[in-house]
C-alpha cells in the first residue's frame, strides 16, 4: 500500500511539472481561460508619457479589457510586492528585485531609456559653473529615490569616476568636503522645487538630479544649465563593442503566470505598448499636447513647447520599446554593474535567463520560485 502511495505522488509531481505546474504556483491566473480585464501599474511622469495615447481608453486585447492604474514612483515597489499589478512598468532594478524575490513577474521589454541629467543653478555659481565631475566634489546634489534607479545611476556614475560620494541622512547634516554630497527627496518634482528655490530647508540648491522632460523644462529656464547628461556618463565609463551601452531605465514587467499559460496574448499587449511608445516618437506635437491636456499630470510641467521639443529630440532616444528577448544582453550588462557595485540593488543576484520573457512562447518563463 505504502508502495503504491509512493508512485502514486511520484506520478502527480511528474504530470505536475510536465504540465508546468508547482505546489508553490497559487496563481489567480486561471490556465485554460483569458480574464476579463487585467491592470497595467504605471508611475506618473516619464512613464506615465509612454502610454499616453492609450490611457484615457480602456483598450481591449483578445476581448480582454486593459486598465491602467496610474501611481507614483514611490509606490510602484509596494504594489509590485502586493502583486497587483498584472503588468507594470517600474525601474529596472525593481524589476530584478522582484524576480529574485519570488519569481512572480518576469521581463517583457524595456520601455525607457536613459532620462537622468544633473541640472545647474548658474546663480550658485559664482561664475564658475561645473565642467567636469570633479567639480561636484564638495557639492551637493539634490536626488531622489536613492535605492532605485534614479540614485543608483547617479552614484554608480560618480564612484566609477573615483569619487567618495556620502549621502545625507538629513537635509541638515554636515557636508563631507571631500566627496560629492547627495540627499534624497521623494521624487523627482521634490528635486526640482528645491532646485528652484522653492524648498526653505534647501536654500542655495546648485544641482538637482532631473528626469526629463523636467530637465528640459529647467534648461530652457533662464540660470539653469544642463550639466551632466548621467547616459552619455554611463557610455562614457562602461561603453563595451559588445553592448549597447544605453541605460535600460524602466522595464515593462508581467506576472509570470500570465507570461507562461498565455504568451500569445501578453505578446499583443506588448505590441499595444510598443504602438503606444511609437506614437510618442512618431507625433510628438500630438503626444505633447494629449500629455498636457488629457493626462493632467502633477509630475509634468505644464508647458507645450518644452515638451514638444523634448519629445522632439533627446526623447527620441529616451522612448523606444524593446523586447526582452533582444535587450536581454544590454539588460544583464546593466544589472551586472549594478550587481558589481552592491548586490542588494538587484536583489542579491542577476537574474537567470527565465527573467526574460521570449516574444513568441519559445521559452515559456519558469514557474515562481519556491
Amino acid at each position: 500500500m505504502k508502495k503504491r502511495f509512493v508512485v502514486f505522488v511520484l506520478s502527480l509531481a511528474i504530470a505536475m511539472l510536465a504540465l508546468g505546474f508547482v505546489a508553490c504556483d497559487d496563481s489567480p491566473i486561471d490556465p485554460d481561460n483569458l480574464p476579463s480585464s487585467i491592470t497595467i501599474y504605471v508611475p506618473d511622469g516619464p512613464p506615465l508619457i509612454a502610454l499616453a495615447s492609450i490611457y484615457q481608453n480602456t483598450p481591449s486585447v483578445q476581448g480582454v479589457n486593459i486598465n491602467i492604474e496610474r501611481t507614483t514612483g514611490a509606490l510602484i515597489g509596494g504594489h509590485m510586492v502586493a502583486q497587483r499589478p498584472d503588468i507594470a512598468l517600474v525601474p529596472m532594478n525593481l524589476a530584478a528585485n522582484r524576480f529574485n524575490d519570488d519569481g512572480e513577474y518576469v521581463l517583457a521589454g524595456v520601455a525607457l531609456w536613459g532620462l537622468l541629467h544633473i541640472v545647474e543653478n548658474i546663480q550658485e555659481a559664482d561664475g564658475n559653473v561645473a565642467s567636469s565631475l570633479n567639480d561636484l566634489v564638495g557639492q551637493t546634489i539634490v536626488a531622489y529615490q536613492r535605492n532605485m534607479s534614479p540614485g543608483i545611476v547617479l552614484e554608480t556614475v560618480l564612484r566609477e569616476n573615483g569619487l567618495a560620494v556620502n549621502w545625507l541622512l538629513s537635509e541638515s547634516a554636515a557636508i563631507n568636503p571631500d566627496a560629492v554630497n547627495i540627499i534624497a527627496l521623494a521624487d523627482n518634482a521634490a528635486a526640482n522645487a528645491a532646485l528652484g528655490g522653492q524648498n526653505a530647508s534647501l536654500p542655495n540648491t546648485r544641482f538637482a538630479l532631473l528626469a526629463e522632460p523636467v530637465a528640459s523644462i529647467r534648461e530652457s529656464q533662464a540660470n539653469f544649465r544642463r550639466a551632466f547628461d548621467l547616459n552619455e556618463e554611463w557610455a562614457a565609463v562602461f561603453d563595451d563593442e559588445d553592448f549597447d551601452a544605453r541605460i535600460p531605465q524602466v522595464g515593462v514587467v508581467v506576472r509570470a503566470s500570465l507570461a507562461r499559460y498565455h504568451p500569445a496574448f501578453v505578446s499583443d499587449v506588448m505590441d499595444l505598448i510598443a504602438g503606444s511608445i511609437d506614437f510618442v516618437r512618431e507625433y510628438p506635437d500630438k503626444a505633447a499636447d494629449l500629455i498636457l491636456n488629457e493626462l493632467s499630470s502633477i509630475y509634468i510641467p505644464n508647458n507645450l513647447a518644452v515638451v514638444t521639443s523634448f519629445l522632439s529630440s533627446t526623447g527620441q532616444a529616451v522612448y523606444e520599446f524593446v523586447h526582452a528577448d533582444e535587450a536581454q544582453s544590454t539588460v544583464l550588462h546593466f544589472l551586472n554593474i549594478l550587481y558589481q557595485t552592491n548586490p542588494s540593488f538587484v536583489g542579491g543576484s542577476v537574474p537567470t535567463n527565465d527573467f526574460f520573457m521570449p516574444r513568441r512562447n519559445t521559452r515559456p518563463p519558469s514557474p515562481p520560485n519556491c
